[in-house]
Parts: structure tokens; sequence; C-alpha cells
């Protein structure tokens, strides 16, 4: 028998419950309760068993939607497509880099990804995948994209899974983005000095040293816009910028659309247009070698050499019927740098000149002229091809 208020065991013939003090009215009672109590007991354990067993698989469920939710809206793939191409259409390169799991060193910074690229803006893209792959191998996806100001652009890129973000969501990054360069080697002489997007080639990226020459390698950089500046031992800097690729080879002594500092530029432009000047007006009024000479500030080297007599004398005669007056050089761009072992710099440049003809027109040309200049402060004319001069008119 049991008490039927506690459910304490009764010793048989007791009136009072020897642990809660309860009074026992009969046996029947007791007998009634006890077996009430018994299934209640017996209800509630079950409940409570089941309760928990309920309670841990909501508690699953829930966990279940959360990580899907969260992984479906910042960790699929197709949000990692969608963040590359909105990326791309706002020039947000440092998205697309860090998309691309490309890490950041001397070469990859905020500082040199901001002068590359320029400002991202933050135009709403409109963007419609259009292929779809579930392989977590490296796959192509095709997705198309427009904003305000573009029309619609179709965009194939590739795309894999490259293991986990905070050891639990899914990490995709993209293969396909052609964003930098590896293994590009730079080639100069010893005595002169080269920085790489303002980065200092130092001993730290030597590759191979001979007597007359260095060999750097850079491990990887942002093929976009690679700026080369070369400083040679006379203080002249030349700057030439270009797209780079994976394993190209880059010197110092041929350099195409690469500009002089200020100082040098105008130096350099003040002495090519007197010179050019006075070589053509003196051919034109059929002026002797002797006084080009003169009037002209050539090195001994040029000046002195027969094969400058014999083309200026050339000269004379290829514009000897020409009828031009008011010859002047309006400008000169320089196309063409090359930087000799003795850091010597021949150019070629684009000469945009202006003459009245024998009607009294106006006329305006363009002409690519060939000189060297000393390796000095001076930058006197060392050489200049005056057959470049023979179809000014």
């Amino acid at each position: 028998m049991y008490c039927g208020n506690c459910g304490h065991k009764i010793i048989e013939g007791s009136t009072y419950c020897d642990n809660c003090g309860y009074k026992l009215e009969n046996i029947k009672e007791v007998h009634c309760q006890s077996s009430i109590t018994k299934e209640n007991i017996n209800h509630k354990l079950k409940e409570l068993r089941h309760n928990k067993y309920t309670k841990a698989i909501i508690t699953l469920l829930i966990v279940a939607i959360l990580y899907n939710t969260i992984n479906f809206m910042f960790f699929s793939e197709n949000r990692v497509i969608k963040q590359y191409v909105k990326a791309y259409a706002n020039n947000d390169y440092e998205t697309l880099i860090k998309l691309s799991n490309i890490d950041k060193n001397e070469f990859v910074n905020d500082k040199v990804i901001t002068d590359k690229y320029g400002t991202k803006t933050n135009d709403y893209v409109h963007i419609n995948i259009l292929s779809q792959n579930n392989s977590s191998k490296e796959h192509p996806r095709t997705v198309e994209f427009s904003t305000i100001n573009q029309d619609k652009t179709i965009m194939n890129l590739t795309i894999k899974k490259a293991g986990h973000k905070f050891l639990i969501f899914n990490k995709y990054v993209i293969t396909s983005s052609d964003l930098t360069a590896q293994d590009v080697n730079v080639t100069t002489s010893p005595d002169v000095k080269v920085k790489i997007d303002g980065v200092s080639l130092t001993d730290k990226y030597k590759q191979e040293e001979t007597n007359d020459k260095i060999t750097y390698q850079i491990p990887f950089l942002l093929k976009k816009n690679v700026k080369m500046e070369i400083t040679l031992n006379n203080g002249v800097t030349v700057t030439n910028t270009k797209n780079v690729y994976s394993y190209e080879e880059l010197t110092t002594a041929k350099l195409y659309n690469a500009t002089l500092d200020n100082n040098t530029n105008k130096k350099i432009n003040s002495e090519l247009k007197n010179t050019l000047k006075s070589i053509v007006n003196s051919a034109l009024t059929n002026k002797s070698i002797d006084e080009v000479k003169k009037d002209t500030e050539l090195t001994s080297n040029i000046s002195d050499l027969t094969v400058f007599e014999d083309d200026y004398n050339t000269l004379k005669l290829k514009y000897q019927n020409k009828e031009v007056k008011d010859f002047k050089i309006d400008d000169i761009k320089i196309m063409q740098i090359d930087i000799a072992d003795d850091n010597k710099i021949d150019i070629k440049v684009k000469v945009s000149y202006s003459y009245k003809d024998k009607t009294n027109r106006t006329r305006s040309t363009t002409r690519s002229i060939n000189a060297s200049f000393e390796n000095d402060t001076q930058f006197l004319i060392d050489n200049i091809y005056l057959s470049n001069l023979y179809t000014f008119f």
C-alpha cells in the first residue's frame, strides 16, 4: 500500500503516513490513492520523455533551417556569383580580388588597387544567372547582367568549392578572374634602379646577376597598368605603364609609350624643337652644313659625322623646289624610349608641325623622328636621323 498524498509505502494497518503524516481514512482510500498515484507517475514520466524528444527534434529542425537559410543567403554559389558580377559592374576590384581568393602582398594592396582601377561605384545591377551546376568541382557558369548605364552583358566565369568558412559554411571562389600575372621577370642594367608599382626591386626579388645585367622575378602582381619607374645614374626617371602577363619578360632597354620626368621632358622637347626647326629652315634656305653646325647645339659626335653631312645635303636637294614658309613645330610626343647600356637615351617621337604652302594655305601633319641624347644633364642631341625629314613637305 502507498500513501495517497505522497506515494510513500505504508505499513499495513497504519492510520497515518510515516513520511508525511497524512491521515489514512480507510484501506480503500489508500488502495485507491495509491493506484492513482502510480498511474500519474508513469504517465508523467512518459510525458517528460516525449517532451524531451520533441524539444530535441524541434531544436534540430530550427538549427537546420537557420543553417540552410544563412548558407543560401550569404554563402551559396549563386550568392558568390552575384557578388562578383555586381563588383565587376561597379569597378569594385577589392571585392573581385577577395572573391578570387587572391592574397595581398607588396604589389597587391589597397593603395595599388585604387591607383590602378580608380574609385568604385554603387550602381544597381540586375543579374540573371542563366546556367545551373551543383558540382563541387570547378565548373563554368553563365550570367547576364545590366545596369542603368550599361546594356545587357553576358559574362562567362568558372567557380569551384574551396573548403569552408567558419568551419560549417561553404566557401566558393571564382577561378576565371584574370586579374594577376605570376612570375614576371624584369631585366635591367646594374646601375639602374627600378620600381614596380611603387615597390623597389631589391635583392629580395633578384633571380640572376651578371656583370652587365640583373634579372628580378616578381611572384605575382596585378596585371593591369603595371607602372615601371626606371631611374638612371644621371637622375633621369623613365616611366612606363603597361599590362603584363604571367611569365612575361620585361626589360628596361626598350619602352613603348614611356614618359620622362617633367624636367627631362622639357629639356629634351626644347632641344629637339630648336634643332629640328633650325635644320629644316636651314635646308629650306639652302644654308651650308657649316652654318647648320654653328646654329644648332649638336655634339661633336654628330656634327663631325660624314653621314650627317651627306644626309643634310640630300635634305637640301629634297627641299630645293619647296615653297614653304612659316614652318613651326607645334608639339612633340615621345613614342618609344630605348636605354642603352651606357644609359644614353634613344627616343622615337611623333612631331606635329605646320607650315604655309605656295598658296598660303596652312597645313598640319605629323612625322616620326629618331634621335639620341648624351648621358648627362645637358641632353645635347648626340644623333638625329635626317632621313626622317625627307618627306616633311
